[in-house]
Formats: C-alpha cells, structure tokens, sequence
C-alpha cells in the first residue's frame, strides 16, 4: 500500500503520533517563552507562522557536540544530508525531497544574508566557527515572497553571536581518530553600548580515505552598536581549506576497501571572505533595516588523474533594504512588510586541460521588490498573511560557454493560523515558487555541435504550487508538531539519465508528512524525534509513476540527552534513511539501490568548574554504507563511501 497516494491518512497518522506521545507525558500545561525567529526577515513570534519552525539554539548545539554547522542541522533538526563529492565538511542538505538539486531548492542564510551560489558548487557554511552561532532557524516549505529564487524547499537561517554574546573567553582542544586535530577559541566582549565577538577554529586531519586530508582554518569577528533605537553592525568571516580529492569507487571495492582511492594526488583548496554591514532604525512609524553583503572566495582544483586544472574566482553581492509598520485599524492588530533586493554574482572560470584551455565569464543579476500583510483577531485566534514578491533577472555566460536568459517571476502566498485555546496553533498555507537556472545550467559548451548566442537551447524556469497544512504545541513538555505538504511542480530542473546535459522534466510531486517531537521527561532528561515520510514522483510524461532519484522515502532522527549530575551529561542519536534510486536513474530501471541505513553518535562530556571534557564517538557501530552513487552501471567508480567509527576527545576552559 501506497500511503503517499492516501494524503488524508498521514495526517490521520500524523496527529495520532504526536497527541499519544502528548497524552503520555500529560501534565499540567505551561506555556513556554515565546520563540522569536528572523528567518522572515523582521523579528516574528513562531507561533504566529504559517510553517513549520525548527529553532536549534546554542545550547542544543553544545550538547550535542556538533563540530559545525551543517552538522548540527543534520542531527538536530532531522534534515537529511548526503556527501559532498569535493570534500570540506559540508553536506548537501535536502529539506523536501529534491534528490540531486537540494541545494538549488532551499536558501541558506547567514545573519539573514544569502550564501547560495550562483552555479551548481553548493552552499558552504564551514567558515562559520560553531562557537560563533546563536541559534539556527528553519522555515520548511516554501518562502519565495521573501527569498524569491529557489526558495521551494525552505530556509536556513544561521545567526551568529551579535548583540547577544556574553562577555567572556574559552578555548577548546581536540584529538581524534584518523589524525585528527583541532582547536577553537572565542572572545566576547562590551562596553557601554559595544558589543563584540571574535571565533576562530582550526582543523587538521588525514580523515578516513587515502587522500581525502583536511585542513581548515576558520575565523568570524563581529562588532554591534545599539542606543536608542539606532543599530549598526559588521561581520567579517574569513575561512580557507585545502584537501585531497579522493574520487569514487565501485560497489564492490567500497564493500571490500571503503578507505581506498584511486586519484592519490587530486587536490583543491579554497580561500573566501564574507562581510556585512547592517543598520536598524526607525523612521516615523516604520522600522528600518539596510543590509549590504560582499562575500569573495577563489577556488582551486587539481585533477591530476583527469589531466585538467580548474580555477574558479566568484564575487557576489548583495543589498536589500528592509521596513515593517506595526498599527491597529478597525479592532485589528497590523503589520504592513515592504522590500527591495539587489543581487550580483560574478564568476571567472579558468580551465586548463590536456585537451585544451578555456575561459568563461559568468553574469547574474536580480532586482526584487516584495510586499507582505499580516492580520490578527487575538480575541478570536485567527491570524492571517498575504504577500506577492515581483523578481527580474539577467543571466549570461560568455566565452568557451554561452547562454543567455532574462527570467521574471511573480509568487504570491496566503497564509491561516488558528489558536486552539490551550492546544496550540493549526495553520494551512498556499503558495507559488520558482527556480531560475543556474549559471551550469542554462549554458552550453560553444565547441559541442553549433551551440551559439543565438542557438543555445534555454531552459526554461522551474515553478510550483505549493500547499501546507499543519499543527503544533509548545508547553513545558516540550514541542509537538506535524506538518503535511504538496507540491506541484513543473519545467523542474536537472539531469537528464545521462548525467551531461540539463533539461526541463515533466511535471513532479513532492508530498509527505514531517512530524517533530521534543519531550523533556524530567529536569535532567530530554528526548526528541523527527520523521520525516517523503514521496517525490514523475505524474506525467515518460516517467510517469516513476521516483525522483536519491530521495529516501522515510528518515528518521532519534535524540536524547540525560544528565548523570550536576557534572556528567550523556548525549545519544540516531538517524535512519531508507534506500534510495541512484543519481540519473529516472525510468527506475535499475535493479541496484543506494541502500538504507542507520548510524548512530554519542557523546559523554564531564564538567568540573571551568573545565569541560568530552569523548565523542560517531556512526558507533561502525555501519558500512554511502549516501551517493552516481551510476548504475556497477564497474563504474560512482560510489562515494562515508566514514565509519571515529572518535573525538576535546578538552574546553572558559575564562
């Protein structure tokens, strides 16, 4: 039985799951602090959404032991990630099932700032020291009034320490399995109306595959002002990473030798700075915020094995300003949203290869303006939302590669929230979102058969319908949530079964159920769980029925965390993955599967006054498997082998 055709019964499971964890834990109901997040662009009560919020604080964060960011998200908030393929610690994170262009369907954001590139590289979020971050917020589904392009999926928020950094220092050391080596440090700091924090972390290892090495150096430095009303902040990051680049293997072979490599002296290194200044004040009834972002990284990548060289220096930037008025009219309580984005993305793409050099010159431009009403009855429980978001583009390759479009784009949401007296909030959400193609995209090579300016075959932009129904409750239990999403989409984009050439599919269906859990059972014992029941298919066209590759059907994240005494604190997850169609096999026809699997992390940590050590010990059971393969064919070296046990000891002080 399919139960991804019968949406009513996983709401019906859905609920049923979250009201008997609810009902087993019952006890009188305490209202928690409410949650403020940014991911909206002003500061926002979750509960007043119409989405699913996830917030992983910096507490979480340390309990957990996550050495990064992206890290975090993935044992924290249940979001499924997969390998990246040029090393780094970063993973491609998917939030809704969009297999092979996660990353091209869900925004990531530092400080409220875009990070996506304006190609197929992926999002990094490695130069953020752990120290340095807040919190992380999390809207699923779509978000395209606010963020317009590729917004589908969701929104990552990442906010670092800020105005909110307490003043002080600590500095940490670690060592691991597999060589490796690292240390952290923070200094925090305030002086009348100054506020300031200074991360750095650095990083060293051989890791778990014949040269796959890392070394990492990482450092963010943020300063804040605030008086009467008038805020001013800068955050310079700056990170470089070199590492070896050990290529695939078969199936067999990464059965028989996971650490094995065949591409012993392939390399890459990258170098990147991100700055940005921000300024909050108010003007008459309105509150204002400019936001202005520079983020620069050169990218270097040795091939040997292949015989070519590739060079990659991109320069972006960003400016948006921001207002929202706050006012009551006819007994309703108002909130009036405007603003204006401006995006450039620059890449100088350098190649040389045995077979012949080439150069390319990339061009993105995008102008957006949005607007955004919000309603609420508090005397009735009924909040409501509306917004439309206008976006113009410009994108254009020239040199070995050539393409051209200049794509626009009109989205629009409506958004319900109802509170439930003391059982908490259900909202439904409609909306449309969009997809415009990247700078690997919508060109093609000049040298491959008459592709010109004037002949290149465009794609076209990808577009969706987006529908969310969903409830929640926060009390001093903890959260519970579920959440049930479809959406339409058509002209989606991505790979053809070939792997060479992108194309527009046929129309595709994301579905599914996302229930979140969090319980704290005693004052020194939490346990929490995401589930996350996806369905992505073809529904018409060739492949009609068919399922989207590299989206696992079922994920689920265990958590839990107890608290031995006022010193020790254990800390214990799981997450789960079903198995997987491999990249490129879109008729399904592909006996072989990207296999399910489990892995599990654990963590002890020991606290005596300023000290605190800690023994972390990932995939516990030392699991064997992989979470990408890009060929059927089983004697082509496609698969890309995860680690297996490793640990880490670390000792921190804080001063």
């Amino acid at each position: 039985m399919n139960l991804f055709c019968r949406p009513a019964r996983l709401l019906v499971l859905g609920f049923s799951l979250s009201f008997s964890f609810g009902a087993a834990l019952a006890q009188p109901k305490t209202v928690l602090e409410e949650v403020v997040v940014t991911a909206t662009r002003v500061p926002q009560s979750s509960g007043a959404l119409a989405a699913g919020v996830t917030v992983i604080d910096a507490a979480a964060i340390r309990a957990m032991g996550a050495t990064s960011v992206n890290e975090a998200i993935r044992w924290l908030a249940g979001v499924p990630g997969r390998t990246s393929t040029s090393g780094g610690s970063d993973q491609s994170l998917d939030l809704r099932g969009f297999g092979e262009t996660a990353e091209s369907n869900l925004v990531v954001l530092v400080d409220g700032v875009r990070q996506n590139e304006g190609d197929s590289g992926g999002t990094s979020l490695s130069w953020l020291p752990i120290e340095s971050v807040q919190r992380v917020e999390i809207l699923r589904g779509s978000a395209a009034v606010l963020y317009g392009d590729g917004a589908t999926g969701g929104v990552i928020n990442v906010l670092t320490g800020g105005s909110t950094a307490k003043p002080g220092a600590q500095a940490q050391l670690g060592l691991g399995s597999d060589g490796l080596r690292q240390a952290k440090a923070q200094l925090s700091g305030a002086a009348q109306d100054w506020r300031w924090q200074f991360s750095a972390s650095a990083l060293d290892g051989n890791s778990y595959r014949e040269n796959f090495d890392r070394s990492e150096r990482n450092g963010v430095a943020r300063v804040s002002w605030d008086s009467e009303g008038l805020s001013l902040s800068a955050r310079l990051g700056l990170a470089s990473s070199r590492g070896g680049l050990p290529g695939g293997l078969t199936p067999a072979e990464a059965r028989a030798t996971p650490s094995k490599s065949f591409k012993l002296l392939d390399r890459g290194e990258q170098e990147s700075a991100n700055l940005l200044l921000g300024a909050q004040f108010k003007l008459a009834d309105w509150r204002m915020a400019i936001d202005l972002s520079q983020r620069q990284s050169d990218t270097f990548s040795n091939y040997v094995s292949d015989g070519y060289l590739a060079n990659v220096a991109v320069t972006s930037a960003r400016q948006s300003v921001r207002s929202w008025r706050d006012y009551s009219a006819l007994g309703t309580e108002m909130r009036t949203q405007l603003g204006i984005d401006l995006e450039t993305w620059d890449a100088e793409r350098d190649n040389k290869a045995d077979w012949g050099d080439s150069q390319v010159q990339v061009r993105q431009r995008s102008q957006a303006v949005y607007l955004r009403q919000e309603a609420a009855w508090p005397g009735q429980g009924w909040r409501g939302s509306a917004g439309v978001r206008r976006t113009l583009a410009e994108r254009s390759v020239t040199g070995a590669q050539a393409g051209r479009i200049e794509p626009d784009n009109t989205s629009w949401e409506l958004g319900v929230v109802r509170t439930i007296a003391n059982a908490g909030e259900a909202y439904g959400r409609l909306s449309t979102s969009f997809r415009l193609p990247n700078a690997d995209e919508f060109s093609c090579y000049v040298g491959y058969g008459g592709c010109t300016n004037s002949s290149v075959s465009i794609l076209k932009p990808q577009t969706s319908r987006d529908l969310e129904l969903g409830w929640r409750q926060s009390d001093a239990q903890g959260l519970r949530a579920v959440r049930l999403y479809r959406s339409h989409v058509r002209q989606e984009i991505g790979l053809d079964a070939s792997q060479f050439n992108n194309i527009n599919y046929d129309p595709t269906r994301r579905q599914g159920i996302e229930s979140e859990l969090k319980w704290m059972l005693s004052k020194t014992s939490e346990l929490g769980a995401v589930l996350n029941l996806r369905s992505a298919r073809f529904v018409e066209g060739a492949f009609s029925g068919r399922t989207v590759p590299l989206v696992s059907a079922r994920t689920l994240t265990v958590t839990a965390r107890h608290q031995l005494d006022g010193q020790q604190t254990l800390s214990w997850a799981t997450q789960m993955q079903s198995s997987q169609r491999i990249a490129g096999d879109l008729d399904n026809s592909c006996t072989d599967r990207i296999s399910s699997y489990g892995v599990s992390r654990a963590r002890y940590a020991y606290a005596e006054g300023a000290w605190e050590w800690a023994l972390t010990v990932n995939n516990v059971f030392d699991k064997q498997y992989y979470n990408y393969r890009t060929r059927c064919d089983a004697s082509k070296r496609s698969v890309y082998p995860e680690v297996g046990r490793s640990w880490l000891v670390t000792a921190q002080r804080a001063f």
